[in-house]
């Protein structure tokens, strides 16, 4: 088999997620931005990367809207838990056979009122979570259809989920790239590839010195 020669063969780099290829693209980047000498080939290949490093930032979801989601979904659920305590509570208030049902639902689920909703989601999840376990339970599912709050707790349930996937704690820390995230990245990572291979190419024949003082950004790209 051939050998290639080229820099999408040749220059290896660790495995990126969009996320960091951002971070170490706009590092190197910065450091390019304070030359001003840069041979003709090492400014294209700077420009290439440039554009394709924007493309992807386009493609990214930007942390504003990622956090507004996130906001929005603890919010439902917040409404939702608030509902059911409402709902259990006048319940438990009413004389009749629904009352002791629901009296037990309310000091289960919210002995000390809604303060568990307090807080960010990392903090308030696992008080959430025992609390949807609790209604998960054979006792717990028997209160809720006994005191007719299964739509109530469907929706509780809904959101619950809903809070978790937005803060990322029910998601897997490596989260999968979308398909059009990662033909962005590729093009990242092959623009990254042919701008190393052009400025360290240039350093040793560069006069001015400029492709010289760039040789160093190749260093955040250890095999």
């Amino acid at each position: 088999m051939t050998r290639t020669f080229d820099p999408q063969s040749v220059i290896d780099l660790p495995r990126f997620d969009s996320d960091s290829i951002i971070s170490i693209v706009t590092a190197l980047l910065t450091l390019a931005s304070h030359e001003t000498a840069l041979p003709a080939n090492v400014q294209a290949a700077r420009d290439l990367l440039k554009s394709a490093v924007d493309s992807l930032q386009g493609t990214k979801m930007p942390t504003a809207q990622v956090e507004s989601k996130l906001l929005d979904a603890m919010r439902a659920e917040a409404a939702g838990w608030t509902a059911l305590e409402k709902f259990v509570d006048a319940l438990a208030g009413v004389p009749g056979p629904k009352a002791a049902k629901a009296a037990a639902l309310r000091d289960g689920l919210f002995p000390d009122g809604l303060s568990f909703l307090h807080g960010k989601a990392v903090k308030r999840w696992p008080l959430t979570e025992a609390r949807i376990q609790h209604l998960a339970a054979k006792d717990g599912a028997a209160a809720v259809k006994a005191v007719g709050a299964e739509d109530l707790v469907a929706h509780v349930v809904q959101t619950h989920a809903a809070t978790g996937a937005a803060a990322g704690i029910t998601a897997p820390k490596a989260a999968v790239e979308l398909p059009h995230v990662r033909e962005r990245l590729d093009e990242v990572k092959a623009a990254m590839r042919a701008y190393v291979a052009q400025f360290v190419a240039n350093a040793g024949i560069d006069k001015t010195g400029a492709a010289q003082a760039l040789t160093g950004a190749s260093r955040p790209c250890p095999q």
